[in-house]
């Protein structure tokens, strides 16, 4: 899911943190308390040593510049795990790229939703801000254009990505600074700290060289596009979110060769009305719930108070 965690806030406008690589889970949770406290203690003692060795490691080279897991202590804020914005997104081509360059096997499972809809569902659920929501869905499209450039299309191209949000990881483990230093929204900074990182990761052209997504091409683009006996399936949802380079791919599996790039119209638009700035956002099921729940409490101590 693009962006991933908790609910979007007003200091969201303009600020979409981007994490370049999450880490195995174990780097996240705080390890000495999810230990059982008994005789066999030194045995799971050990183990996080190895484990907390292995996520400094990790954060020494990705040059994150922040210790998990220091020391053993049964005080999370002296031990504390690696901590990632609450809302955030994931960058699919850094987390590719390390992980395949420490040899782990990885499927990038892509999954696309009738654009008016899954922007719907996303303002009345878990963001019901308009505008960062629009800014969201923009941001989430262009990571996922940027891997399909870049694993099936095979194109050495300039992202479009906007990676000036790209996290800065010590900003996040305070947490009572967090939010703080979030709404700064320090652009340059987080550009600079990017470059860094990416010039110590890639070659001087700016990619990693890595091998295909699959061995051959043709394969890759028969997964997301099947096709046998000169018959296609196109997918009219993945047509109209990824556009450009879902066009390309068709191209591609048609054997045409072409820089003409059609106007892409949704014809479901006027039958799935998306919501607007000013516009009254209905509440689901389970706001409701959850509002008349505070009602009535709201209600019964007022009552209460009354009484008494």
């Amino acid at each position: 899911s693009l962006p991933q965690g908790s609910f979007c806030k007003e200091s969201d406008y303009g600020s979409h943190p981007i994490v370049d690589v999450v880490l195995p889970a174990q780097c996240s949770s705080d390890l000495h308390l999810s230990r059982p406290r008994h005789s066999w203690r030194t045995i799971f003692d050990r183990d996080d040593a190895v484990l907390r060795k292995q996520c400094n490691d990790m954060t020494k080279e990705l040059k994150w510049q922040i210790k998990p897991h220091l020391r053993e202590s049964i005080d999370a804020e002296k031990s504390p795990a690696i901590r990632y914005p609450e809302r955030y997104f994931i960058d699919i081509n850094t987390h590719k790229e390390w992980y395949d360059s420490h040899g782990v096997e990885q499927y990038i499972i892509i999954v696309t939703r009738d654009e008016n809809v899954a922007f719907n569902s996303r303002v009345k659920g878990h963001c019901r801000n308009v505008t960062i929501a629009e800014e969201e869905e923009r941001l989430a499209t262009n990571i996922i254009n940027d891997a399909i450039y870049k694993y099936i299309l095979e194109e050495d191209r300039a992202r479009e990505t906007d990676l000036r949000h790209i996290w800065d990881p010590p900003e996040y483990q305070n947490k009572d600074n967090a939010e703080m230093m979030a709404k700064k929204n320090e652009k340059l900074k987080r550009m600079n700290i990017f470059e860094q990182r990416l010039a110590s990761q890639t070659n001087n052209s700016g990619r990693r060289k890595l091998g295909s997504l699959l061995e051959e091409n043709v394969e890759a683009l028969s997964s997301f596009m099947p096709s046998k006996n000169r018959v296609v399936l196109v997918s009219y949802e993945s047509l109209m979110t990824l556009q450009a380079p879902y066009i390309k791919m068709l191209f591609k599996q048609l054997g045409i060769e072409s820089d003409y790039m059609p106007t892409v119209k949704d014809g479901n638009a006027k039958y799935v009305p998306r919501l607007k700035e000013g516009d009254e956002i209905p509440m689901t099921k389970g706001q409701k719930r959850r509002t008349q729940n505070r009602m009535q409490k709201k209600k019964d101590r007022h009552s209460h108070f009354n009484t008494t």
